[in-house]
């Protein structure tokens, strides 16, 4: 994704990730008010965020990485975890 007009572009901004690790962000896009929702992993990580944000899914059949919007995933889906 790419900024667009009234985005609010945050550049290397560091900040600290769920298992305590430095992240980096690239930008902060506002697209205005939208319904959330939590996502909790098996092992009780959780994540709020809205039905079109995207993660990262693993196939250990192939071993592909494939990105899904969180309304296309499934309960038992693999998510790679940063």
């Amino acid at each position: 994704n790419c900024p667009s007009e009234g985005s609010t572009v945050v550049e290397n901004l560091t900040t600290v990730n769920h298992l305590g690790r430095e992240a980096m962000i690239g930008f902060v896009s506002d697209q205005g008010t939208k319904q959330t929702y939590r996502v909790t992993t098996k092992s009780g990580m959780s994540i709020k965020t809205t039905i079109d944000h995207k993660f990262i899914l693993l196939n250990d059949e192939e071993g592909l990485e494939v990105w899904s919007e969180l309304k296309d995933l499934n309960i038992g889906d693999r998510i790679k975890l940063s």
